[in-house]
């Protein structure tokens, strides 16, 4: 198998996601938010790069999920901050529902693992 295979985990029930919800899963340890938008189903990192909020927390408007600390906006989509803001983006990963299960793909989230805020002696 090619390292850039999926590789779909389940990681909930649908129905454990309501419309316009957002839900916070672990894939190989890593915290991810799956919405459950008009668009679809969208998974994300959870912690915002910025003040390192659960963006589970936050809430869903449209197509961008709001942090709950400091009220950027990410688009659920592409991962994008809303203008104004001078941070990294949104790790996004691929995820789908399949006969009432909601799966992530395992091998995106080990290949791009989400942006964390850096300290002066992180020389990563």
């Amino acid at each position: 198998m090619s390292d850039d295979a999926p590789r779909w985990i389940e990681v909930a029930a649908l129905d454990n996601v309501k419309p316009g919800g957002l839900i916070q899963v672990i894939v190989k340890g890593t915290q991810i938010v799956v919405a459950r938008a008009v668009s679809g189903l969208h998974a994300f990192q959870a912690i915002c790069p910025h003040e390192m909020a659960n963006l589970s927390t936050g809430r869903l408007e449209a197509a961008h999920v709001v942090c709950p600390r400091h009220l950027a906006k990410f688009d659920i989509a592409t991962g994008a901050v809303s203008p104004g803001w001078s941070i990294n983006g949104l790790r996004i990963y691929p995820v789908r529902a399949v006969d009432g299960r909601i799966e992530i793909d395992e091998a995106a989230v080990e290949r791009a693992p989400p942006f964390r805020k850096k300290t002066t002696w992180d020389l990563t």
